[in-house]
């Protein structure tokens, strides 16, 4: 009566050659509504080697992999990136793929990630014929952020903007101490009322970088006590720091310090390298840069690794 024994009668009629009497035990097993008798049916249609087979071979590794089956899972993701017995779907692949790889499956971790190469490689061959469109820039960038690269990291959060995707790359360069990443976090924690936080980026940002952006900022919040004690001699220190770095808001605040003015109150950074630069001009709104960036995400899934 279990399933395993009905599996035994399969295998054994299959050995001795009584196909009727297998076909007719795997019917059986099938009734029973375990994984692994829908993935051993699907296996012995396969070898069957018609086109017919191979769609009830892929109906049926389907049907186990929903049901938690990790090998049809696998197989199922197989199918779908070689079109057997179904049409080919690589998006339906990854999830597969992704799907088993999370439950330990190594073997399907190691066709994820060759999949994944073949399609970016695939896309990135296309540039050979086109200029550097848009939807290649954006690619390269993200692409470069995969790999580690700081700056892009940082462009990528700026293009994403202050939602949770760019914050995300953000934070990752300013965990690589990324001065403008530092000082467009410290910005977003100011506008959101988390004035602590906000001095904590511009303080770093103004010790590895000595950043103008971060000095006129700690300037702010020590002059007005946000986050921080009121501190008009500190104040004063961190305004005419960014003065002499350039920064006429701070000139400005730092002659108001001597004569008890009222100061300005803001100074955003905006800092954009080539490659971003080069979208944001083929890019025409900051809607489609942030479409173009997340559909490069996408194509590389990379999200999940950071």
């Amino acid at each position: 009566g279990s399933i395993l024994y009905k599996l035994f009668l399969v295998d054994y009629y299959k050995t001795v050659g009584n196909t009727v009497k297998a076909d007719e035990w795997k019917n059986k097993s099938l009734t029973c509504r375990e994984p692994e008798a829908f993935f051993e049916y699907a296996q012995s249609l396969e070898l069957k080697g018609d086109s017919k087979a191979a769609f009830s071979a892929f109906d049926n590794y389907k049907r186990a992999a929903k049901m938690g089956h990790l090998d049809a899972q696998r197989m199922v993701a197989e199918c779908s990136q070689t079109g057997y017995g179904t049409h080919v779907n690589k998006d339906k692949a990854e999830e597969w793929y992704l799907t088993a790889a999370r439950k330990g499956d190594k073997k399907a971790s190691s066709l994820l990630s060759k999949l994944q190469n073949s399609r970016v490689a695939s896309y990135l061959d296309m540039s050979e014929s086109l200029s550097d469109s848009h939807e290649i820039l954006a690619l390269k960038l993200v692409k470069a952020a995969s790999k580690g690269d700081v700056q892009a990291m940082y462009e990528v959060g700026l293009l994403l903007g202050e939602d949770d995707e760019g914050a995300k790359f953000l934070k990752k360069a300013a965990d690589r101490n990324h001065v403008q990443a530092l000082c467009v976090l410290g910005n977003i924690a100011e506008k959101n009322g988390d004035y602590k936080l906000a001095s904590e980026y511009f303080s770093k940002a103004f010790y590895f970088g000595k950043d103008a952006t971060a000095a006129f900022n700690l300037g702010i919040l020590y002059d007005n006590g946000l986050g921080v004690d009121c501190d008009p001699k500190r104040a004063e220190f961190y305004y005419l720091k960014a003065a002499k770095a350039g920064d006429s808001d701070a000139a400005y605040n730092y002659a108001c310090t001597l004569h008890s003015k009222t100061r300005k109150t803001s100074s955003c950074p905006s800092h954009l390298s080539t490659l971003s630069s080069e979208l944001c001009t083929t890019a025409s709104s900051s809607q489609e840069r942030k479409t173009l960036i997340l559909e490069a995400i996408k194509w590389l899934d990379i999200l999940s690794t950071f």
